[in-house]
Order: C-alpha cells, then structure tokens, then sequence
C-alpha cells in the first residue's frame, strides 16, 4: 500500500486528529524533566529511549481518552506529521527544514497523534507571513560554520560529518549553532542536555557509519 493510501486508510474512521508535542523549556508539564526522570527510573535501557518513553505515555492517555494514536517514527512509510502540522497551527518550513512556530522559533517537536472517532470542537488558528520572510540577515545560514544550509537546501551529510569531528563539538554539545541563531524562540531555546540527546540520536541515525 503506497503512503498516502496507508495514511488515508488510517483516518478513515476517525474524525478528529490532534497533533501532540512538546514546545520550549519552561512548560508548566517539563517535557524534557519528565522524559529524564522515566529514563532514571528504568530498568532496561532502549535502543531509542524517547521513541520507547512517548509511546508508553501517549498510548496511556489515548486509552484514558477512548482514542487511538500513531506515531511520526513508525514506519516506513511515515506519516506526513510535518504537513498536517501546518494544517492545525501556524507553523512554516524554514531554511534548513525544521518547522519554525511564530513564539516557539525552532524549538518544539511533534511527538504523536490522537485520533477521535468524534468530531471535537477545536480553535482555530489565523494564518499569518511565516518569520523567516523577510529575516535581516538569516542568522541561520549565515552562522552555520560549515555552509550547510544554502538556497533553502540542507546538506545533512555536510553537517553530520562536522559534527562527528572534533571541531562538530561546539554544535553537538550545546546544540545546532546554525539553530540557535534563530532570533525567534530565543526564550525557549532547549537546554544543553536536551539539545545534546537529540543532536546525538539525529548523528548516530544520518551521520557517518565507521567500521
């Protein structure tokens, strides 16, 4: 079954999707904090501990709210979670492809998604110009060190091989610099441990393969 057969075939039966995720680092629910304090209190360590963590908790709320869930990294195929994304909120592609939020900037991810049989009442959002038109300066081309990012494209191989050499530390460790120099979300930019576990599993997933 092609991806978009198999995507459709999962919505069939329900009539309400709703995108779940984290955002920034002061939420009043501490993603990052609760994330870490399950991986402290468990006994047997995961080849992908956050993937392991987020479908335990998602499943329990869905089964708490009579609903079923999927998730962006089962597969393939994926489900289009980016594009439905920007269906539900005011989220826009930026330079180097990580969905930009208008208060979040590149700071928030996409964990899951709660399918309703029932139609729910949900807000709607006011589309507005996304922030990175018209951005004086695209800090985030401009500062990554290797030139990764050019004319909207991203060259994850350019990056990875960077950031596995020792000079990549300066990005791996406090995370993407190029990231970073987003002027929009600079409140909620992900603390060091948390941008160092997700720039590490993106590494070991895309970078370099060494005998």
């Amino acid at each position: 079954m092609a991806a978009d057969q198999r995507n459709t075939a999962i919505l069939s039966d329900f009539r309400t999707a709703i995108i779940i995720g984290n955002a920034g680092n002061r939420n009043s629910f501490n993603f990052w904090q609760a994330f870490e304090n399950a991986r402290e209190n468990s006994r047997k360590e995961h080849k992908n501990p956050l993937e392991n963590w987020t479908r335990l908790a998602l499943t329990k709320i869905a089964n708490d709210l009579d609903a079923a869930v999927i998730f962006p990294f089962d597969g393939p195929p994926y489900i289009p979670i980016l594009t439905w994304a920007q269906k539900a909120e005011p989220v826009y592609p930026s330079p180097f492809g990580p969905l930009i939020h208008p208060v979040f900037g590149l700071w928030h991810a996409y964990r899951g998604v709660l399918l309703f049989a029932d139609k729910l009442a949900l807000p709607a959002f006011k589309k507005q110009v996304s922030p990175c038109v018209g951005c004086a300066g695209e800090p985030c081309i401009s500062t990554c060190p290797v030139d990764a990012i050019d004319a909207g494209n991203f060259n994850i191989e350019t990056c990875t091989k960077f950031m596995a050499s020792a000079k990549g530390n300066a990005c791996l460790q406090k995370g993407c610099l190029a990231r970073r120099a987003c002027p929009i979300g600079q409140d909620h930019i992900y603390e060091p441990t948390q941008a160092e576990f997700h720039l590490q599993a993106f590494l070991e997933t895309f970078g370099p393969k060494f005998d």
